[in-house]
């Protein structure tokens, strides 16, 4: 923490100059080092906006993506650096009258300025994004500097020694290893060839720097080379460090993941044993249900047939309500037989008149509805008729009539429009069933849960199993090969609508 507080302390300009005004407060200063020290943090601060312009303007990368980021920002470095050197190398010729050291040649200034333009270049098309190119060119640079000093100043100039050094560095920064070796394999070639031509005679480089005396411009462009080699090393790093903080993060993000991965497998696991459960009673209770219907149809079947036996031997009296009781008990066999025949996996499909099958369900159902002061209503223009189990198809718009019925009793009676509509309609070959009322609804909180097994808002009620709706829809879907939808709200009734494939 001490330390951390001496780093920040040394890298604030404003701390150092606040530190200084109180400990000057405290020991009571005197006006004219206050002034000097604020017009020296002034200086500072108007330098460090000019290198941060200039490091914005030349040097900062534009690229979006991570990797050209990077490739970007390191040629814009040596760029710069080599462009940096040559300018000033070419003002200490111009006030040296044109004296670059071991550049004999007249036109060595022409030499030094087309570098420095050629750098522009290089510099110009990394920013437009061609960073693998701006590459190529600078390495093309690099080697034919140090290749031209090799032949004009002989295999063991000691510039073009550390050029070549530079050269394979920069190969290995900005392309790869193996461009590393490929570029040192030349070089050693190179400095083969040109040894060879030296040693035999073919090749005559000046060699007057051998024996001639230094001046500063040579040890300039020697600590020239060395900068750019420092720098380049220093690139070098900060990439090895970038990468391995990259590295470092990766593998903690990985293990972040995998901690999440593995509580989100935990979490979905015991989700998925919860659901297996959960349809594991529904099951239950599905079996409890068809066990207990089987029960149920099996006593009651006896006494209905009894039933209906002697009401037959009253039909010759010719009472009405006699002749309607005994259809109704005839209406009941039958589906109590097709129910032992469905709960033995035996249902019968065929063609079937939709209108017959609801002017059957209409006298079972009137007596219910009559009850509580509702009128059942049938719009029927037309007679249809769909392939399929008719004991099934009466039995599901029995329970949707039935629980239309229902939702009626949380109502007041004295209030109008108790009606109960079944509208049926043709589309293309699409046939709409719809069941609508105008009870108590459905609230929207429990609308997508109304089709669930065993969920039912009866509560409290006999006749709440919560069977019914699941059933409708499963009918619908697994034998009629249709949908089941609903449009409702509170105290406003119910619509129930029904598609199913003729």
């Amino acid at each position: 923490m001490i330390r951390q507080n001496y780093l920040s302390f040394r890298r604030s300009p404003q701390l150092k100059f606040e530190t200084f005004i109180s400990a000057k407060q405290f020991n009571q200063p005197s006006g004219r080092n206050l002034l000097k020290y604020r017009s020296r943090l002034m200086a500072h601060n108007r330098l460090m906006n000019i290198l941060n312009e200039l490091h914005r303007r030349f040097i900062e990368p534009l690229a979006t993506d991570e990797d050209s980021r990077r490739q970007e920002f390191v040629i814009n470095a040596i760029v710069c650096g080599i462009a940096l050197i040559t300018s000033i190398k070419i003002l200490i010729a111009l006030l040296h009258d044109f004296d670059l050291g071991f550049d004999q040649e007249e036109n060595s200034l022409i030499i030094n300025g087309l570098v420095l333009l050629f750098s522009f270049s290089i510099w110009k098309i990394n920013r437009s994004q061609y960073d693998h190119l701006a590459a190529y060119l600078l390495l093309i640079l690099i080697g034919f500097g140090a290749f031209r000093a090799t032949l004009n100043w002989s295999f063991e100039y000691p510039i073009a020694e550390l050029m070549y050094a530079v050269l394979i560095v920069t190969a290995g920064v900005l392309l790869n290893a193996r461009a590393a070796l490929f570029i040192s394999a030349m070089v050693s070639l190179a400095i083969i060839l040109v040894g060879y031509g030296q040693i035999h005679g073919y090749l005559h480089p000046q060699t007057q720097w051998t024996i001639k005396d230094f001046k500063e411009t040579d040890a300039f462009s020697y600590t020239s080379i060395m900068l750019v080699i420092a720098g380049i090393t220093w690139l070098t790093n900060r990439e090895i460090k970038s990468s391995l903080a990259k590295a470092r993060s990766s593998e903690a993000a990985l293990v972040f993941e995998k901690e999440n991965l593995e509580f989100s497998l935990i979490n979905r696991t015991r989700q998925l044993i919860e659901s297996q459960k959960q349809h594991y009673e529904i099951v239950e209770h599905l079996a409890d249900f068809g066990r207990i219907n089987a029960s149920l149809i099996h006593e009651i079947a006896n006494p209905l047939a009894a039933a209906t036996i002697n009401l037959q031997s009253l039909k010759g009296q010719k009472n009405e309500n006699v002749i309607q009781a005994s259809d109704n008990l005839q209406q009941l066999n039958r589906y109590i037989n097709a129910t032992r025949q469905q709960l033995k996996h035996h249902g019968i499909v065929k063609k079937f008149c939709i209108n017959d099958e609801l002017d059957a369900l209409a006298l079972i159902l009137n007596p219910l509805a009559n009850k509580h002061q509702i009128d059942i209503k049938f719009e029927i223009h037309h007679r249809y008729f769909i392939i399929g189990d008719s004991v099934k198809f009466s039995q599901l718009i029995a329970n949707l009539v039935t629980n239309s019925i229902d939702s009626y009793g949380k109502l007041d009676n004295s209030l109008p429009d108790r009606l109960i509509l079944v509208s049926i309609y043709q589309k293309l070959e699409w046939l709409y069933v719809i069941v609508s009322d105008n009870g108590s609804g459905i609230s929207p909180e429990i609308a997508d849960n109304i089709f669930d097994p065993f969920f039912s808002t009866k509560i409290g009620s006999e006749r709440g199993t919560g069977i019914g709706l699941s059933m409708v829809k499963q009918t619908v879907e697994n034998d009629f090969s249709g949908s089941i939808s609903l449009i409702s709200s509170v105290n406003s009734g119910t619509q129930f609508t029904i598609k199913l494939k003729r």
